[in-house]
């Protein structure tokens, strides 16, 4: 299976554990990562969203493991710095599901690793839901 075969798997199982309600908290022998901030069904002023995240067992640098952010349907954004919140700009109103996991220093997602919640801006819409049971 080549390398971006690998990412799609892996994206794919995450995704499935994150619309089945099972990954508030995934935790794997690779580290875990945990969303704080925002809540599920939390309702946000925006237009930015910070996100504030716990990880364990993850050593994070730009050679080595990174933490892969992504809204919707949208490209991933990579942040190192556990630090400080990552920030979405500009993120419409509506409801969104935000998916956040740790990734090698060849951008491949690692199992086990990922949090998603759905929040939304201004106010709720039908959009961006996870459909439940898939």
């Amino acid at each position: 299976m080549s390398p971006r075969h690998h990412i799609i798997v892996g994206i794919l199982a995450a995704a499935i554990a994150c619309v089945q309600g099972q990954s508030r908290l995934v935790a794997s022998g690779a580290g875990c990562i945990r969303i704080t901030s925002p809540g599920p069904d939390e309702c946000l002023p925006g237009p930015d969203v910070p996100v504030r995240f716990e990880t364990c067992g993850i050593q994070l640098c730009p050679s080595g493991c990174n933490i892969h952010f992504k809204l919707d349907n949208e490209p991933f954004e990579v942040q190192f710095d556990p630090g400080h919140p990552h920030i979405f700009r500009d993120v419409k109103p509506g409801t969104h599901t935000m998916r956040v996991f740790a990734a090698n220093h060849m951008h491949e997602a690692i199992p086990g690793t990922l949090d998603c919640v759905t929040f939304s801006v201004i106010y709720p819409t039908d959009e961006n839901r996870p459909e439940p049971g898939v």
